[in-house]
């Protein structure tokens, strides 16, 4: 018994298709994968390098339950500014990847005070 297919596609759709799978990997590329540690804990996430400082800290309120206000990031013992994107912290696709993400330090405000790192 033999089989034959036929495909019959007009070149628009091949364009499409092809734009397609493209454009859902350049959006899948603009992810960050973070390491973010403090003391024993460690937290593993994603976002895009469009997202701010201040929306990983609500992230971080998400699964930790303290306020962004009683945050403070690091990344290689620089604070990180609450209105800038992870892209313009150095944070890009090509650098945190999921295999090696990269590592941000978390300080909770203490008294007054916010941790040492």
């Amino acid at each position: 018994m033999s089989y034959k297919r036929s495909f019959s596609f007009w070149p628009n759709e091949i364009e499409s298709r092809r734009t397609g799978s493209c454009a859902a990997a350049a959006a899948a590329a603009a992810d960050v994968f973070l390491l973010i540690r403090r003391g024993k804990t460690t937290i593993f996430t994603e976002a895009k390098e469009s997202s701010t400082v201040f929306e990983l800290k609500r992230i971080i309120q998400g699964i930790l339950k303290r306020p962004p206000d009683e945050q403070q990031l690091y990344k290689d013992d620089h604070l990180l500014d609450d209105s800038k994107t992870l892209g313009e912290c150095g944070f890009t696709s090509q650098m945190a990847l999921p295999q090696a993400p990269v590592i941000v330090g978390l300080a909770f405000r203490e008294d007054e005070a916010f941790e040492d790192m």
